[in-house]
């Protein structure tokens, strides 16, 4: 059975990570929420999920996208 969020996350603001963990590659439970600025940049670069095997844990950023509207 597959994971219904998928291997990625997004955030408004359109910042994208990909949803597994560095150390172990399981998929991780992303944090509600990121802080950006008003210059499209992340403020926190810290740990933004928690991984079952290894606890707190940083996505990987992929990049930013825009929504179609």
């Amino acid at each position: 059975m597959g994971d219904p969020e998928g291997p990625y996350q997004s955030y408004d603001g359109g910042a994208l990570y990909t949803r597994r963990c560095p150390t172990c590659g399981r998929i991780v439970e992303a944090d509600e929420s990121i802080l950006i600025n008003g210059l499209d940049e992340v403020v926190d670069e810290g740990a933004n999920a928690t991984c079952r095997r290894c606890g707190r844990v940083q996505m990987e950023f992929l990049g930013w996208f825009e929504e179609a509207q």
